[in-house]
């Protein structure tokens, strides 16, 4: 399903599907998927660029991120700074939802 779903997942697409929410997009009305806020939600831009920079890379891919020592501890680094895929992402969220 998500790569990063590990038990249960805040991601929008997850909720969706076990309806717990009324759609399955990001603010920005893409999907949210974990490659959609990887690589391409413009919330996490800054964000993405530090992640870019740390790996020393001018491009992500999930294969990098998820599958590798360097590309893991990154991603750790980029969760924990950004938040996503939280609980407390997924109140905020439902906030500016309403």
């Amino acid at each position: 399903m998500d790569p990063l779903k590990i038990r249960y997942s805040y991601l929008k697409l997850y909720l969706y599907l076990l309806e717990y929410t009324s759609n399955n997009k990001c603010i920005y009305r893409a999907k949210e998927t974990s490659k959609h806020l990887f690589l391409n939600c413009s919330l996490f831009s800054l964000a993405r660029i530090k992640l870019k920079d740390k790996l020393v890379i001018n491009y992500l891919l999930l294969l990098l991120l998820f599958d590798t020592i360097f590309g893991i501890e990154a991603s750790i680094a980029y969760l924990s700074k950004t938040k996503i895929c939280t609980r407390k992402y997924h109140l905020a969220r439902e906030l500016v939802d309403d």
